[in-house]
């Protein structure tokens, strides 16, 4: 524990095995830091075991305070039982800087609503700062419910962060392949994303799967993007805004969850199994727990008039409201029920407001989806009050179709 006028710098760290089932912060380096920490040459960690409040690689739990100035933070695996799960820290509340290079392997953790896990941090708070930040490849990170190749979950500052991650999977509920939730308060800009293999059972996006808040000057891509409601190539799910970001994806794929349902209205969660085949595994297999009994029985057929796939945004319930500004999207296939170039679905519900702004868009894609639900740019439209639209550019890959008798290719 370092406490608010403690300072710790230029030492080296050296962990084989860390196990903790009491303390609530836990972190390989630092469990619970109030202090300055700066000029580290290297934190190594080869395992962490732990159940507790918040996880870390580096610091479990930053209440305030700076952590700036560290060349490599290396850790081998992480195994937690947290609501906070980070392969540098599990908790942000402060200021953390210029981290030349941070290398994690694997990261299984399991959260609630409150928290996340990610290749970098768990969550990080509003008004905290994470800035200047290099996220060697991270092979492989799972969650029950927010998991990010960087971040589980921000509603704060994220700066200048480039992030290269290879499987990103939610057993339960979001997975996006740099974070999992950008929150209300959150912004995202200036930073580069790449992920290999992005999964979740609800909400998926390439980027994130969700976005309240804002992403501004991104790049990412994205090369596997899968779920079986609400997918989408750079985000999921978008009540907030996107401006001059780049995408590029490969596959954005909605598929029906298959396998048996213990069908029990009055029980819940209720499970279902995911069976999928992808191009650089075999077989992946995830047993998905869907705590909803109406969404679970959709999940599990090809029947869900509500699954979106969208090449930059999958759409849905939650986009109320959107902007767009300056976006370069760019996907080789997208396959799904209402599948869209772009967009997968606009689908109002109860919101006054019912207005998405699209400005300098250039969209290229391939569309595989419902011949009546599908287009080159949107998949459907239901209770948009207004569109603005000033201009959309919208092309066609060499050789990108959609399927036979569907609808114009972009209609309002």
């Amino acid at each position: 524990r370092i406490e608010k006028m403690a300072k710790l710098e230029t030492c080296e760290n050296y962990v084989t095995s860390l196990e903790s089932q009491t303390h609530p912060f836990v972190g390989g380096f630092v469990g619970y830091l109030e202090g300055t920490i700066t000029d580290i040459k290297k934190n190594h960690v080869t395992e962490i075991h732990a159940t507790a409040d918040t996880v870390g690689g580096f610091v479990g739990h930053q209440e305030q305070g700076y952590i700036s100035n560290i060349e490599l933070n290396e850790i081998d695996n992480i195994n937690a039982e947290a609501t906070t799960t980070g392969g540098f820290v599990g908790n942000q509340k402060g200021i953390i800087s210029n981290i030349e290079k941070n290398d994690v392997n694997t990261i299984t953790g399991s959260n609630n609503r409150n928290g996340g896990t990610g290749g970098f941090a768990g969550y990080i708070h509003k008004n905290a700062i994470l800035q200047n930040v290099t996220l060697n490849k991270i092979d492989k990170i799972t969650d029950t419910f927010f998991a990010g190749g960087c971040v589980g979950l921000t509603n704060g500052f994220v700066l200048n962060v480039n992030s290269t991650a290879g499987r990103v999977i939610a057993n339960t509920q979001f997975a996006g392949g740099f974070t999992g939730r950008i929150d209300t308060d959150g912004i995202v800009s200036d930073s580069q994303n790449e992920a290999d293999f992005v999964m979740a059972p609800i909400n998926a996006g390439g980027f994130a799967s969700e976005c309240d808040g804002e992403a501004v000057g991104i790049h990412t891509m994205a090369d596997h993007v899968i779920g079986t409601y609400t997918v989408g190539g750079a985000f999921g799910g978008m009540g907030g805004k996107a401006s001059n970001i780049i995408n590029v994806t490969k596959r954005v794929e909605n598929i029906p969850c298959i396998g048996d349902l213990d069908y029990d209205t009055s029980v819940a969660p209720f499970y279902c199994t995911m069976s999928i085949h992808d191009e650089k595994e075999d077989e992946f297999t995830l047993n998905a727990t869907i705590d909803h009994w109406y969404l679970a029985y959709l999940l599990r057929t090809d029947k869900n008039p509500e699954s979106r796939a969208g090449g930059f945004v999958a759409g849905g319930d939650g986009m109320y409201n959107g902007e767009f500004t300056a976006i370069i999207n760019r996907v080789e296939m997208v396959k799904g029920k209402n599948a869209g170039g772009f967009m997968g679905q606009y689908n109002y519900k109860d919101y006054t407001h019912r207005h998405v702004v699209l400005e300098n868009i250039s969209s290229w894609a391939n569309v595989n989806g419902d011949p009546n639900l599908s287009g080159l740019f949107f998949g459907s439209i239901r209770g948009l009050e207004k569109m603005t639209s000033n201009p959309a550019e919208l092309y066609k890959l060499p050789g990108g179709s959609i399927e036979v008798d569907a609808p114009a290719d972009f209609v309002i």
